[in-house]
């Protein structure tokens, strides 16, 4: 059986409608530095600023419908000339990058569909709170991906020696979901992400779990960070809070 291709042209079309995206002010100023938006991150065109030799600012601001008309063309220009699926895919900002596989995946062969899942996994800050993707979402993309492809040779290894029943830890520090995927099988990082943002009003907590290696979607040490990918929905009820 001969295995899908990725569709680099289908995958250009879908990035520049993304593109067609508004850019939102990240902050209440309309001027703010930042910006939210697929492939923005300044809210100052700064490239066309430096090549007109300007230090208006404001003059190059995305929130000019004419900048950003003139910004849209070249990408899409740029968009173009992407002659391969790593060049598409580096366009699109950190944040977005399962934002990029929710809606490109399908366009992906089978090998490129589970490589670029664990790149942009492991490429977001925190994509356990995406607001683009579910961790449901992202669960079932986990669920259809090739193992044998999803993780490195190392990290595969790992995987495949999991004892059938491991305990695990998630640190959860201020501001992060405790219902996530990421957990660890070594207890001193989850207590560092337990501590990572705690000040005195908010300690962090520290979860662990008992569960079956049927219920572990994949391991990740690409940050040493020994991550284990866990179905948490099928073992929420057997969650402990132990710090």
């Amino acid at each position: 059986m001969k295995m899908k291709e990725t569709n680099l042209n289908e995958i250009k079309r879908i990035t520049k409608t993304f593109a067609n995206l508004e850019p939102t002010p990240a902050g209440e100023d309309i001027l703010s530095m930042f910006v939210i938006h697929p492939f923005i991150h300044d809210s100052i065109w700064y490239e066309k600023m430096y090549r007109d030799k300007s230090l208006d600012m404001e003059k190059y601001s995305f929130i000019h419908s004419r900048i950003l008309q003139e910004w849209r063309k070249e990408f899409y220009d740029r968009i173009d000339k992407c002659n391969s699926l790593e060049r598409l895919y580096m366009l699109w900002q950190n944040p977005w990058k399962m934002t990029f596989m929710k809606y490109c995946g399908d366009e992906l062969g089978q090998k490129d569909y589970a490589k670029y899942l664990a790149e942009s996994w492991i490429t977001e800050e925190n994509p356990n709170m995406d607001a683009n993707v579910s961790r449901r979402e992202a669960l079932k993309m986990f669920k259809k991906a090739e193992k044998l492809y999803l993780m490195d040779e190392e990290d595969l290894e790992h995987w495949e020696n999991l004892p059938e029943t491991i305990t695990i830890w998630r640190g959860v520090s201020k501001g992060r979901v405790e219902l996530g995927l990421s957990w660890t099988d070594d207890i001193s990082k989850a207590e560092w992400f337990q501590q990572r943002f705690a000040d005195d009003d908010n300690k962090g907590k520290l979860l662990e779990v008992t569960t079956s290696k049927s219920n572990v979607i994949a391991y990740f040490n690409t940050r040493n960070e020994r991550e284990i990918l866990l179905d948490v929905f099928k073992v929420k009820d057997n969650i402990k809070l132990i710090g």
